[in-house]
């Protein structure tokens, strides 16, 4: 309104800007009460990340596979969640992750998890408990960062991780769109151990030749 102090309004200005977003054509934002909302919480995670990783708030969870022929669990996938200890809640992926793959904080956490996992693994081994394949989520950005596929392979190696038991899950849409680098990024993982698949194959990029050419 008219009466409202100037600082207020640049203030809400300066927020409707900077939650414009990559992609959108729109060149004009509304500043709104959820604009602000989503502004504060997406600067609150950016300024809690950091100290969240070290911390250990994002926990890793197993969620397992059934085979259905069997009728058993034969692997499971690992799943991470972020907790708070203000609210004693887990945030959701859907509230860190995209915000996460923006900023490049992603690969970090991809990271995180699967360490989390072979030293998971390896415990259990020590331990004579009986352990099952686990498969690891992995975004386009860490699988584009240098070094990634050497980091995956060191990291198994280091925990002495026998082959076949770690699955890296790519998503379907860096598949259809990066084919020829994640071949050649599959053929590495593969070569040293480590098997690859599509997560949530069949979503909106299927496309059945990429099944057939690549080794998933």
């Amino acid at each position: 309104t008219a009466d409202e102090p100037v600082q207020k309004i640049l203030d809400r200005a300066i927020i409707a800007q900077k939650t414009i977003t990559a992609n959108t054509t729109e060149a004009i934002n509304i500043f709104t009460e959820k604009v602000k909302s989503n502004y504060l919480r997406e600067a609150e995670i950016e300024a809690r990340k950091d100290s969240a990783l070290a911390g250990g708030e994002f926990r890793v969870f197993y969620q397992p596979k059934l085979n259905i022929q069997q009728n058993r669990p034969d692997s499971a996938e690992a799943l991470v969640r972020w907790y708070d200890a203000d609210t004693n809640t887990f945030r959701n992926p859907s509230e860190f992750v995209p915000l996460f793959e923006a900023n490049g904080f992603i690969g970090k956490v991809d990271r995180y998890v699967y360490v989390e996992v072979c030293k998971y693994i390896a415990e259990a081994v020590e331990r004579g408990l009986k352990i099952v394949p686990v498969s690891v989520n992995v975004s386009r950005v860490t699988a584009t960062q240098e070094g990634f596929v050497d980091f995956y392979v060191r990291t198994k190696r280091k925990y002495n991780i026998a082959d076949n038991f770690l699955t890296v899950e790519f998503t379907e849409s860096f598949a259809f769109e990066n084919y020829e680098v994640l071949k050649d990024i599959i053929k590495s993982l593969r070569a040293n151990g480590i098997r690859s698949s599509i997560d949530d194959f069949g979503s909106g990029y299927s496309s059945y030749n990429i099944l057939k050419e690549l080794e998933m």
